[in-house]
């Protein structure tokens, strides 16, 4: 009865997550690095830094897996100098090696994904904070408003003409965000929708971009 009634509510319910890039990349590696976070050995990897940089050979303590952004993730520390003992972030589909080994280690008791993230937009924190406000005009104010986008979120509506009800001015969100440059690129994705308030660091950024982009795009 209790499997009959969990069916007819699953019956009637949809969800259509964001298209995923495709994952045998991912999957290939996946199982041996779960499996290393579980039994708590270290695994050699060869991994391929973004923006033509050379691949890294290192040592691997994974602590964690993340999916975020339509791509899984791995967190741990590694013995490369050029780490620090910093708990870093690996993206599975830029691995190109992966050797489980047999060399144990400890994960720090109560380790927690948000330790390593804390405020960034998304993925990589950059080691400033910021107090971050961006206005939307009434075209796309209420799609934005609605979707939660970061923790620290809140929204104000705006009113102009006396108009009355949410987002007759559109809207402002504020957030606290520990960098920009994440937050940029969505900010860029509202064209001319969006308006920084604040920082002006944030709102330089955004327009840079936009040159470049209307640049590019020039006929």
């Amino acid at each position: 009865d209790i499997r009959r009634a969990c069916g007819d509510l699953v019956a009637h319910v949809s969800i259509e997550p964001e298209r995923p890039v495709d994952g045998r990349e991912e999957s290939q590696f996946f199982t041996d690095l779960q499996q290393a976070i579980d039994r708590e050995t270290a695994c050699d990897i060869v991994y391929q830094p973004p923006i033509d940089r050379e691949p890294i050979a290192c040592r691997l303590r994974p602590y964690a897996m993340h999916l975020a952004n339509n791509a899984w993730y791995v967190l741990g520390v590694t013995d490369h100098p050029d780490h620090a003992g910093e708990v870093r972030v690996f993206k599975l589909v830029r691995l190109q090696e992966v050797t489980p080994t047999e060399v144990r280690f400890t994960r720090p008791p109560g380790f927690r994904v948000s330790d390593k993230l804390g405020l960034a937009w998304r993925l990589n924190p950059e080691g400033k904070e910021h107090d971050v406000a961006v206005e939307f005009a009434p075209m796309v104010a209420t799609n934005v408003a609605e979707v939660r986008w970061h923790e620290t979120q809140r929204v104000e509506w705006l009113k102009t003409g006396g108009g009355s009800g949410s987002g007759s001015g559109g809207c402002r969100l504020h957030f606290r965000v520990d960098g920009l440059k994440e937050i940029a690129w969505w900010v860029c994705g509202y064209a001319d929708q969006a308006r920084v308030v604040k920082p002006a660091a944030l709102r330089r950024m955004v327009a840079a971009m936009h040159r470049d982009a209307a640049e590019r795009n020039a006929d």
